[in-house]
């Protein structure tokens, strides 16, 4: 057994590579067509239930690992049922999220939220200059129908309307693996 434990330990941080390399394809697929492929979905999962069974990953058991991704689902789901978000980010996040497990599931996802509020500004600055953003953002505060209306507007010019979440989500996910001290200071 422990044999068994001081191989696990050994494998961690070459398995920890796969696990991030496995983010990052999601990432550069959201990038390049805004779609996550449910093949990479899969092997998110089945790294973070294998991981939790061998103890390579965060997640402290199979039953921790799947948690984890019912967390990461709960927190995600109602933005994609809002239309705010694609199902492909949600299913990504979630069956990223048996990687770290419960705990850091749900930190990484107030960590991605942040992130991508910030890297939505960021766009809609980009895209459309500082001083209307502010005005649409100060308008979309006051008038929540807005911003569903404009998240419904429709899919012949969604690539425009959108951006890659895949991005905060992966950059969230990978600071719980590499440093899940930082999330989960109390």
């Amino acid at each position: 057994m422990a044999g068994t434990v001081g191989s696990a330990l050994a494998l961690a941080p070459f398995v920890n590579t796969l696990f991030l390399a496995l983010l990052a394809v999601g990432v550069v697929t959201d990038v390049r067509s805004r779609r996550i492929p449910n093949v990479l979905v899969l092997l998110l999962l089945a790294a973070g239930l294998i991981g939790a069974l061998t103890g390579v990953s965060l997640a402290h058991s199979p039953l921790d690992a799947l948690l984890g991704a019912l967390a990461g689902l709960a927190v995600w789901l109602p933005f994609w049922l809002l239309g705010l978000l694609g199902a492909g980010d949600v299913k990504y996040f979630a069956a990223a999220a048996s990687w770290v497990g419960v705990a850091l599931s749900w930190r990484s996802s107030l960590l991605a939220a942040v992130l991508g509020g910030a890297m939505g500004v960021a766009v809609l600055i980009y895209r459309r200059g500082f001083r209307q953003t502010v005005g649409e953002v100060a308008l979309q505060a006051r008038h929540a129908s807005v911003i569903l209306a404009d998240a419904n507007a429709g899919a012949a010019d969604a690539k425009a309307r959108t951006f890659p979440y895949a991005l905060p989500m992966a950059v969230a996910l990978a600071t719980a693996v590499l440093y899940p001290s930082v999330l989960l200071q109390h």
